[in-house]
Formats: structure tokens, C-alpha cells, sequence
């Protein structure tokens, strides 16, 4: 976490206005992007953060700027609800509202016996 906050204010990200926070790791190596909880500065209201390390996996960095222009375009009440967002030289990161992998909650419901029932799995 603290390389991040230091890699945000590094490149000029000082007005970023939400904390980044731990990785889900759930979540990584699922996709090229890392899963971050995350709050706003002002109200403390939690997000997700999308981070993407063009250093990491410079292949894909044609594709991280793609899902950000198209983050910021898409608006539909049964989608992802896009924040705010950061490009920088050295990261992308994208500001949603908050979201958990769908398997860790899919887990929370297979300790029901009456689950499959449900039609969750």
C-alpha cells in the first residue's frame, strides 16, 4: 500500500481523492487488473480500486487503456457503477462503487444446505 501512495503523489496523483487500501487477493491473477478495497477521502464511504501496472505486463497496456476509456463511457443501472479514474505513466486505476469476487460470495452461500436449491450454483 505504501508504494502505491507514494507512486500516486510521485506522479502527480496528489489530488487522488480516495485511499487505497489492501488487495482482494481473491482476486488476483484472475485479470489484468488488481482488486484494491478502498475509501473516499472525504466520507470514508468504501470503494473498489482497479489498479493496472503497465511495468507488470506491458503487453497489455493497449487493452488496461480500453477498459478505462470504456469504464468511463458505459452508464446502465445493471452495470458497474464507474467513480472516478487515473491515468498516469506508471498506473491506471479505475473507482468503482464496491464489489466483492463473485466465487468469495458463491463460498458464504455453499455453507448452506439448502443452496443448490437456490439456484446459486
Amino acid at each position: 500500500m505504501n508504494y502505491l501512495t507514494r507512486l500516486i503523489g510521485a506522479t502527480g496523483g496528489a489530488g487522488f481523492p480516495f485511499n487505497i487500501g489492501e488487495v482482494v487477493s481473491s482476486y488476483t491473477g484472475k485479470s489484468i487488473w488488481t482488486l484494491h478495497k478502498g475509501t473516499r477521502k472525504d466520507d470514508n464511504s468504501p470503494v473498489s480500486i482497479f489498479a493496472y501496472d503497465p511495468k507488470k505486463n506491458p503487453a497489455k497496456l493497449e487493452v488496461a487503456k480500453n477498459g478505462f476509456k470504456r469504464a468511463k463511457t458505459l452508464r446502465h443501472p445493471n452495470i458497474l457503477t464507474y467513480l472516478d479514474g487515473l491515468e498516469t505513466e506508471a498506473m491506471i486505476y479505475i473507482v468503482t462503487e464496491e464489489v466483492y469476487p463473485l466465487e468469495d460470495k458463491l463460498e458464504d452461500c455453499r455453507e448452506f444446505p439448502n443452496s443448490i436449491s437456490w439456484g446459486i450454483y
